[in-house]
């Protein structure tokens, strides 16, 4: 008959193994000699609580072994590595949560994206102004337009470690018609049509970046600075769509925005585990086909 102290310390020997052994990476070999050693020590605890009336030792291994054998510590040591892998020191001191970062990964906010803008107003005047545009092209032009799937309205943007940002879009419907003839007489219509929705959003930038829509296929964009109305010429089919952002939330301002990010100055961030839809650059990419 085993001692129940006896097997207590063995319990004590096999989860303390178990724990520096799955740390260290021992490999499987030793942890599933550990593991086998486990359920016999639970086996001898048992039989020991039952030839000697121990109430207090025999159980107390069976509950050592039970939650320091290798199998538990793997589980306890993957749990940790997912749910805390984003919390690090800062350099004043204290613990900071990277899902918590208000800002965006790889983002370092310009001067124009900490404004305060009123993104709800903006969302409506950028899709009223579309909607004109296509009215007036449809008017003029004869053209069918539809909608892409695309993802529109005011949305927060990820801050890529598993959490929300501060920051949020401004994604307006694209819009697309497969009716262009690519005559001079459309192209003229089309571009005086976007010159004006753009005038009326305040979009004073021209930047032709691909191609050269006044003669054949490309892209042309209307900005100011995060804001940008778009049109795109492919053959017959054109598309138009508005986007703006990375914007600082109307709910915070740039102070509480600095205030609450200064504590992550210095510290190393830990792997990006989301798609956040923004360059390194700052510059913000459309969510399409996609819920």
């Amino acid at each position: 008959m085993t001692s129940p102290r006896i097997v207590l310390a063995a319990a004590s020997v096999v989860a303390i193994l178990s724990v520096a052994g799955t740390l260290l990476d021992a490999g499987w070999v030793l942890l599933g000699a550990l593991s086998i050693a486990a359920g016999a020590i639970i086996f001898v605890a048992a039989r020991s609580a039952m030839l000697t009336g121990s109430r207090v030792l025999a159980p107390l291994a069976v509950c050592v072994v039970a939650v320091g054998n290798p199998l538990a510590v793997s589980a306890v040591q993957s749990f940790i590595a997912v749910e805390f892998d984003t919390i690090a020191r800062s350099t004043g001191g204290g613990l900071v949560d990277w899902a918590l970062y208000p800002g965006v990964a790889d983002l370092t906010p310009t001067t124009d994206q900490l404004q305060t803008v009123d993104t709800a107003a903006l969302a409506t005047a950028a899709n009223a102004s579309l909607r004109s545009a296509v009215e007036t092209l449809a008017g003029e032009l004869g053209h069918a337009w539809t909608t892409a799937e695309c993802t529109t309205g005011v949305l927060g943007i990820p801050n890529g470690f598993g959490g929300g940002s501060e920051f949020v879009r401004v994604q307006s419907a694209v819009w697309v018609t497969e009716s262009f003839d690519g005559s001079d007489a459309q192209r003229e219509v089309l571009l005086r049509t976007l010159d004006s929705a753009a005038a009326q959003l305040a979009l004073t930038e021209i930047r032709d970046t691909a191609g050269d829509v006044r003669t054949g296929d490309g892209m042309r964009e209307w900005r100011l600075e995060s804001q940008s109305l778009s049109l795109t010429i492919a053959r017959s089919t054109v598309s138009m769509s508005f986007i703006a952002g990375p914007l600082l939330s109307s709910w915070t301002t740039a102070a509480e925005f600095e205030d609450v990010v200064a504590p992550y100055s210095g510290v190393q961030p830990p792997a990006v585990v989301e798609e956040t839809h923004v360059t390194a650059d700052g510059e913000i990419l459309p969510i399409c086909g996609e819920e």
